[in-house]
């Protein structure tokens, strides 16, 4: 074995250990979520605190019976896959015309979108109570849907505008020459060609939105539609009590379907990313 191989080996070996570390770092709050909701009131009181529970606990079994789980979870998801087709469809045709009418004004008004991502879901909370109120849109998951929407937009536009300006003036001018214009430019000729970016950002969205809790908090009362997030704090912390082996248990079932999504698309998600370009000059090519 000469030296060259050697190192080489060492490097693999370097960067194996740093994945493994980064990987087991982002893990192990997802193994805690689950863990603590297998301990008892005696083991989450213990210090230092036990890797393990030695005396597992049937809290799962309990949060099943007493809270109103699948109320929550389609709850979150009705909000979520809501937010994100509305999100999906406003933010497509956007990022679309904001490539089609380049100016200055234009930068001007992603300069605006951009500032207007960065605005908390709490300063916009109180302005939308007063709009939804008087809309007598208040304690319905519209309104969670629609200030949802309202806040992740600017979102999708400053990732999906990147995608449609790589398309060529060319295609685009021919296709305005044999009558494909409007909505059909968009839908026949524009969208083929950036759906793999728009499928990434779909599950984006759709995951930013099932954790969604400033709005549903502000706009919901009514029980049977409040989402998991509301529903963890509603059931399990009051003003003198805290049930904490019930809360992380309870977000080790709402945390499952979400898991179990990223785990069957990941690896799409991650070829679909990487096959944008390719795929994008390929529909180029074969358009012309």
């Amino acid at each position: 074995m000469n030296i060259r191989t050697l190192r080489q080996g060492l490097s693999e070996n370097r960067d194996a250990f740093i994945a493994g570390a980064v990987l087991a770092l982002f893990l192990f709050p997802i193994y805690w979520f689950y863990i603590t909701g297998l301990k008892g009131q005696a083991e989450l009181d213990a210090y230092p605190p036990t890797l393990w529970p030695h005396e597992p606990t049937a809290n799962f079994l309990r949060v099943l019976r007493a809270v109103p789980v699948a109320s929550y979870l389609s709850n979150s998801l009705l909000i979520a896959l809501g937010t994100s087709l509305l999100t999906m469809t406003i933010g497509v045709g956007a990022s679309w015309s904001l490539v089609r009418f380049r100016s200055r004004w234009v930068d001007m008004l992603m300069l605006v979108i951009i500032i207007l991502q960065m605005l908390p879901a709490a300063l916009m909370a109180t302005p939308l109570y007063v709009i939804f109120s008087n809309l007598g849109l208040l304690d319905t998951r519209l309104s969670v849907v629609l200030a949802a929407s309202a806040k992740t937009i600017p979102f999708v536009i400053v990732l999906l505008r990147p995608s449609f300006i790589k398309i060529p003036k060319d295609l685009v001018e021919a296709a305005s020459m044999d009558r494909c214009t409007g909505w059909r430019l968009l839908y026949y000729v524009a969208f083929p060609l950036v759906r793999n970016a728009a499928l990434v950002t779909f599950v984006l969205v759709f995951m930013q939105s099932y954790g969604e809790f400033i709005f549903s908090r502000s706009f919901l009362q009514s029980s049977d539609k409040l989402p998991a997030t509301v529903g963890l704090v509603v059931q399990f912390f009051g003003t003198f009590t805290k049930d904490i082996s019930g809360a992380m248990a309870f977000g080790a079932i709402y945390l499952t379907p979400i898991l179990a999504i990223f785990v069957v698309v990941q690896r799409h998600l991650i070829s679909i990313y990487q096959k944008t370009d390719t795929q994008t000059r390929a529909g180029l090519t074969k358009a012309f």
